[in-house]
C-alpha cells in the first residue's frame, strides 16, 4: 500500500511539474529531437528560406542567412555543374557556415569573390553546417554534395571535430552488421536510455536533468567540497573537470570537454586514441570516396583565438577552462593533421601562420562566442588562395576555353 502511495505521489508531482514548466518554459523541442535522430537528410537546411540569428551574448552580433534552392547557405545553384565553372564545395561546421557573419562575409562567399577577381571562373558552395564533423561530413558528402559533381572538395577541419565524432558515435544506432542506421540522442553506447527519452519529451525532466542530474555527476567527479568551492569562486564545474590532470575515463572527457583537442599535449593520450579510433577513420573514408569519384580533396585548418593572442576570444574562453590573457603555443592539433595529410598525400592548408602574422588590431574572433569574425574569415581565405596546391588544382580544372 505504501508503494502505491509513493507511485501516485510521484505521478502527481510529475504532472504538476510538467504543466508548470510547459506554461512558463514552453513545449519540449521535438523538432530538435527529430533532427538529431536522422542519419541522412536530403538537404543540409530547409531550402528557400531566410533566417535571422543572434549571439547568445546580447549585442555581440546579429546576422541573417539565406538558404538556397538546395538548402545550402548562399545564392541559388543548379544541380548540373556549369560547363564554364570550377565548382568547389567547402565542407565544415559552424565556422564554415559562418556564424556571426552575413551571407557576403562567410569563408565560401569571400573565397568565390576573391578567386573571381583573380580571373578564376569558380562557383563556391557553402556546405557548412553547425555541429557536424568528419563522421557527418562523410555522410553528407556521399549522399548530398556529390550529386552536384564538384571538381574540388575543401574540408575545413575544426578543433571541436574530434570530440564531435566521438559524441556522434556515442549516440549511434547500428544494424546487425555494425553499420550506422541513425544518430539518436536517446541512445548511449548502443543502449536505449529511458531517462534520456523522457528528457527529450518532457520539459520537467529536462530541467531535472540539467539542474540536478548533471550537478550530481559533477559532484561525483570533483567531490562535494571541491564542487562547492568552485561554485563559491564563480567558476564553471564543467571547465574545471575538463582541466583535471587525473581524468582517465574516456566517457567523462567526451561528456565534459568539447574543446579537448585544443588542450594539445595535456590530453595527448586521449587525443591520440580518439584520432585513431574515430576521426582518422572518417577522414580516410572521405579521401577514398572522393578518389573513387575523381574529385580533388584538400583539408584546411584554422586556429582558435587562444592560439593567436591573449585578447582574442577574450571573454568566452574561460567558460571552457582556458586562461584569460594567455596565448597557447601548443600546436599539437596541427601536427596531427600535418602527419595525417602527409601520410595520405592530401594537400593541407594551415591558416595558423597567416593569423600569427596579422598585426592589425581588428578582432579575428568574437569575444564571447569564439567564432571567426568577418575579418577572421578573410584571413582563412587568404591562406587558401596563397596555397600552391590549391592554385594548381584551380589550373587543372580551369575550363579549356579559359586556359591560357
Amino acid at each position: 500500500f505504501t508503494l502505491i502511495i509513493w507511485i501516485i505521489t510521484a505521478v502527481i508531482v510529475f504532472v504538476i511539474g510538467e504543466i508548470g514548466f510547459r506554461i512558463f518554459r514552453g513545449q519540449p523541442d521535438h523538432l530538435q529531437a527529430i533532427a538529431d535522430d536522422q542519419k541522412r537528410q536530403d538537404y543540409l537546411f530547409i531550402p528557400n528560406q531566410t533566417k535571422s540569428y543572434q549571439s547568445t551574448m546580447e549585442g555581440e552580433f546579429e546576422y541573417s542567412a539565406r538558404f538556397n534552392n538546395f538548402g545550402f547557405r548562399g545564392k541559388d545553384i543548379t544541380m548540373a555543374k556549369p560547363e564554364d565553372k570550377i565548382r568547389i564545395f567547402v565542407v565544415g561546421d559552424s565556422f564554415t557556415f559562418g556564424v556571426g557573419s552575413n551571407d557576403n562575409e562567410t569563408i565560401p562567399f569571400v573565397l568565390e569573390e576573391q578567386l573571381q577577381k583573380l580571373g578564376f571562373p569558380v562557383e563556391v558552395v557553402n556546405a557548412g553546417q553547425g555541429h557536424t564533423s568528419p563522421v557527418t561530413h562523410l555522410d553528407n558528402i556521399e549522399n548530398i554534395d556529390l550529386q552536384f559533381n564538384p571538381d574540388i572538395v575543401l574540408l575545413l577541419f575544426d578543433m571541436t571535430d574530434l570530440r564531435d565524432d566521438l559524441q556522434k558515435e556515442r549516440n549511434a544506432v547500428y544494424d546487425d552488421d555494425g553499420n550506422v542506421l541513425r544518430y539518436d540522442t536517446t541512445y548511449e553506447y548502443r543502449k536505449k536510455s529511458w531517462w534520456l527519452t523522457l528528457v527529450i519529451r518532457s520539459k520537467f525532466c529536462q530541467w531535472i536533468h540539467n539542474k540536478i542530474v548533471r550537478s550530481v555527476r559533477k559532484i561525483q567527479v570533483l567531490g562535494f567540497l571541491n564542487y562547492m568551492k568552485i561554485a563559491a569562486e564563480g567558476k564553471r564545474a564543467k571547465a574545471e573537470i575538463a582541466n583535471l590532470d587525473n581524468i582517465k575515463s574516456k566517457a567523462l572527457i567526451v561528456e565534459y570537454d568539447q574543446m579537448v583537442l585544443l588542450r594539445g599535449r595535456q590530453r595527448k593520450e586521449f587525443i591520440d586514441w580518439a584520432w585513431d579510433h574515430s576521426t582518422k577513420k572518417y577522414l580516410t573514408k572521405i579521401n577514398t570516396l572522393l578518389k573513387k569519384r575523381d574529385v580533388d580533396f584538400l583539408i584546411g585548418m584554422y586556429p582558435y583565438g587562444i592560439h593567436v593572442a591573449g585578447d582574442e576570444w577574450e571573454n568566452g574562453r574561460e567558460y571552457y577552462g582556458f586562461e584569460a590573457g594567455k596565448v597557447y603555443a601548443d600546436l599539437y592539433p596541427f601536427e596531427i593533421m600535418e602527419n595525417f595529410t602527409s601520410e595520405y598525400h592530401i594537400p593541407f592548408i594551415n591558416a595558423y601562420p597567416t593569423f600569427k602574422k596579422f598585426d592589425d588590431e581588428t578582432d579575428l574572433f568574437f569575444d564571447y562566442d569564439g567564432h571567426l569574425t568577418p575579418a577572421g574569415n578573410k584571413l582563412v581565405v587568404k591562406s587558401i588562395i596563397a596555397d600552391q596546391n590549391f592554385q594548381n588544382l584551380l589550373e587543372k580544372h580551369r575550363p579549356a576555353k579559359e586556359s591560357f
